[in-house]
């Protein structure tokens, strides 16, 4: 079975427990969980002792983990990690502090896996809204003084490059093209940015991102039967487009198909409503 959860920050242990989710006792060799960005481990050099462990957790559980990176996934770190093949796709291998977790993958560019008969394309990355008064630089030695003149100024909307901001968060267009060259039709996407009009669905109001932008044209392009994509933190089920955003939800395989053929129902019930009244 498949099991898809929104972005948990750093924070493993806290939001696959047993006690949160019982559910996951259940879970074999046979399963896959899969974390539509920002996984947030390993974070920096700050955290090595909390990831370190955070991750021998994560690699003692019975099922596979695959991380799809977002805006906040340290791309330094990941693209040491070794390059496998992995479900007829491309990912990386965990590795970390010279250790290695065979249950945990990373996939940092476009791919397409098929797990479970299910044909899935993965778009990592995502354009980062909270960098609105700027990076500083994580290799500039005052970069502690930097930051908090800035918090002084009132000022938080700020990242650390290399420190807590990567530029490889963007989405890499040209692969995800190449890819749509050849297939253009899948059982899932799975991304942590989402399609530009998805965001009338989300309490935060951001203007449209380049990334956000770029994959509303995906989704007039391509054929799938559901969409699901973090960073919002917030559930949202867009039932028009079959497209449905989580953060602090765990769901399965067949509780994202049942949410689907309701999606099918209210929108056939929309329609037969509009069809109503234009008579």
């Amino acid at each position: 079975m498949l099991y898809f959860h929104g972005d948990i920050h750093g924070n493993a242990i806290a939001n696959f427990s047993y006690r949160r989710n019982p559910e996951m006792r259940e879970l074999t060799e046979n399963d896959y969980l899969i974390v539509l960005g920002d996984c947030g481990i390993p974070w920096n050099y700050l955290t090595e002792k909390r990831d370190l462990h955070e991750l021998h957790w994560l690699n003692e559980r019975p099922y596979k983990t695959i991380f799809i990176t977002g805006n906040h996934d340290n791309y330094d770190l990941i693209e040491q990690m070794p390059q496998i093949n992995f479900c007829n796709g491309i990912a990386r291998r965990a590795v970390f502090k010279d250790k290695t977790f065979e249950n945990i993958v990373y996939i940092d560019k476009p791919t397409v896996l098929d797990i479970q008969e299910q044909h899935i394309l993965i778009i990592p990355g995502a354009d980062s809204h909270d960098i609105q008064n700027g990076i500083i630089d994580g290799y500039d030695k005052n970069w502690r003084k930097l930051a908090k003149a800035k918090q002084k100024n009132g000022e938080y909307y700020f990242r650390i490059k290399h420190l807590t901001w990567w530029p490889q968060e963007k989405l890499q267009i040209d692969e995800i093209e190449k890819i749509l060259k050849t297939d253009n039709s899948f059982d899932f996407i799975l991304s942590h940015e989402c399609p530009s009009s998805q965001l009338r669905y989300f309490s935060r109001r951001f203007n449209p991102t380049d990334g956000e932008i770029y994959l509303e044209q995906v989704k007039e392009k391509v054929d799938y039967k559901i969409w699901l994509h973090g960073h919002m933190h917030q559930f949202a089920n867009n039932y028009y487009d079959n497209i449905i955003c989580l953060y602090n939800d765990l769901l399965s395989l067949a509780e994202v198909m049942q949410i689907r053929k309701t999606n099918k129902q209210e929108l056939e019930a929309f329609e037969e409503r509009m069809a109503a009244w234009q008579n």
